[in-house]
C-alpha cells in the first residue's frame, strides 16, 4: 500500500510540473491569438467590403494557425490534468 501511495505521489508531482509547463505554454500562445483576433475585428469594423475582407486573408490564416497552436497546448494541459485526476503517471497507466 505504501509503495502504491508513493507511486501516486510521484505521478502527481510529475504531472503537476507538466501542468505548470503546459499552462505557461498556453499562456504564451494565447497572447498572439487574442491580439490577432482584436486586429481583425478592428480592421473589419473599418472596412467590410469584399476587397477589405480579401486583404485580411493572410492575417486571418495566421490567427487560425495561432488558434490551432493554442488548442494543441490546451489539449496537452487537459491531458496532464486528467492524468492527475485519474492517478496516472505522465506516461500513462502506472499498472
Amino acid at each position: 500500500i505504501k509503495a502504491s501511495l508513493e507511486d501516486r505521489r510521484k505521478a502527481v508531482r510529475s504531472n503537476f510540473t507538466l501542468v505548470q509547463m503546459y499552462a505557461e505554454d498556453a499562456r504564451k500562445a494565447y497572447g498572439p491569438f487574442l491580439q490577432g483576433n482584436k486586429d481583425i475585428v478592428q480592421a473589419l469594423s473599418i472596412d467590410l467590403s469584399p476587397a477589405g475582407f480579401d486583404s485580411l486573408a493572410p492575417s486571418i490564416d495566421r490567427v487560425v494557425s495561432d488558434g490551432q497552436a493554442l488548442d494543441q497546448r490546451l489539449s496537452m494541459l487537459q491531458r496532464a490534468l486528467d492524468n492527475i485526476a485519474n492517478g496516472l503517471s505522465p506516461l500513462g497507466d502506472m499498472n
